[in-house]
Parts: structure tokens; C-alpha cells; sequence
């Protein structure tokens, strides 16, 4: 499974404005001007809320692209289970002639379902490897859209009302990360799945 080179750290990481940095400065010595602080707490909490809404866009489009990848796994975990179940069934011992057709039956479907079995551990593997690229990146890209957000845009805005007539301004800038727990805990049991049996398989246990 190649690397989506598409999607990827540095690609178009979303704003709460397009305002630029100066601007954003003037706009917020010129709230402050107006004497309410109601005024440039709404402005902030605009922006958060902005940024938010980003990180749940990103969770999205992560779900979105790896979902086939996440299907590819289902597959894969499910060969791979049956065949450990056909491994684990006990062979009918006696001799009569349904027994002798089900035991070359079942010899044929184990030499049939190998093959698959080793083509579903290795599907298996690379899906772990995409994955855990997919975390990875939206981990990142959750981290650039709030660096940009805080340090930038609404950083610029405040430091334009503090010139302005409230010196002391300091407003609540936390953020919840909502976004990146529904995505995870979402997807938690079959990801879970997934990173066990492929783990087993690099440790060669099954």
C-alpha cells in the first residue's frame, strides 16, 4: 500500500480568517475602542470556535480516506481467522468413505486458504503501516491548525486590543479536542483489531 503523498503534514492546513496578521490588529485596538470587553470575547471565541470546526473537517477527511483501507483490514482479519479456525477444527478419525471425501476436502480447502491467508497477512501489515500514518498526520495537522489559529490570527487580534483600551486583556484560549477523540474512540475496537493481529504477525505468532 503506497504512502498518500496527497494527503500529507503541510497541505493547505485551514484558517479562522483570511484575514492577515496586521489587520486582524487594527480590528482588535478598534473593538477595544468601543468599551465593552463583550466585544473582543465574542471575536475570540468566533475564531476558537472557527478552529474547531476545522479540526472536525480534518477528522473527516481522514475517515473519509483511510475508510477503504479500513475495509481492506476487516477483510484481511476475517481470512485470517477462518483459517486459524480450519487449522484449530479436529480431523474426522474414522474410515468410512465420508470421512476419507472430508478429510481430502478439507486438505484442499487448508492448501486453497493458505495462499490467502499469507496474501491477507501481509494486506494486514500495510494496513497497520497506513494507519498509523493517518494518526499521524491528523495528529500534526490538528497541532498546525491550532498553532496557526492561536499563535498567529487570534494572537495578532489580542495584542491590537491590548494596545487599545484593554491593556490587561487576557481571554480563555483553550480548546477542547473533541475532534481527534470522536475519530479515535470511533474507530478504537477494529483499529485495535487490526494493530493486535499485526502485531502477532511481526512477532510471528500466528
Amino acid at each position: 500500500m503506497k504512502k498518500d503523498i496527497k494527503y500529507d503534514i503541510g497541505k493547505k492546513i485551514g484558517t479562522v480568517t483570511r484575514m492577515p496578521a496586521f489587520v486582524l490588529a487594527i480590528q482588535g485596538w478598534l473593538d477595544s475602542r468601543k468599551g465593552e470587553k463583550s466585544i473582543p470575547d465574542a471575536k475570540v471565541e468566533s475564531m476558537k470556535n472557527k478552529c474547531t470546526s476545522i479540526e472536525k473537517r480534518e477528522a473527516l477527511i481522514t475517515e473519509s480516506r483511510y475508510e477503504p483501507v479500513r475495509k481492506e483490514g476487516k477483510k484481511a482479519l476475517k481470512i485470517i481467522k477462518e483459517y486459524k479456525d480450519m487449522q484449530d477444527a479436529p480431523e474426522i478419525q474414522d474410515n468410512s468413505p465420508y470421512a476419507i471425501r472430508e478429510r481430502a476436502r478439507q486438505q484442499r480447502v487448508k492448501a486453497e486458504t493458505k495462499g490467502k491467508q499469507t496474501e491477507a497477512k501481509i494486506k494486514l501489515l500495510e494496513v497497520k503501516e497506513s494507519l498509523v500514518h493517518a494518526d499521524i498526520v491528523l495528529v500534526e495537522r490538528i497541532r498546525r491548525t491550532r498553532e496557526k489559529a492561536l499563535n498567529v490570527k487570534i494572537a495578532a487580534y489580542i495584542k491590537g486590543v491590548r494596545k487599545g483600551g484593554i491593556p490587561d486583556y487576557n481571554p480563555n484560549l483553550e480548546l477542547v479536542d473533541d475532534a481527534y477523540n470522536i475519530y479515535i474512540n470511533k474507530h478504537k475496537l477494529g483499529d485495535e483489531a487490526i494493530f493486535t493481529v499485526a502485531e502477532k504477525i511481526m512477532q510471528e505468532a500466528i
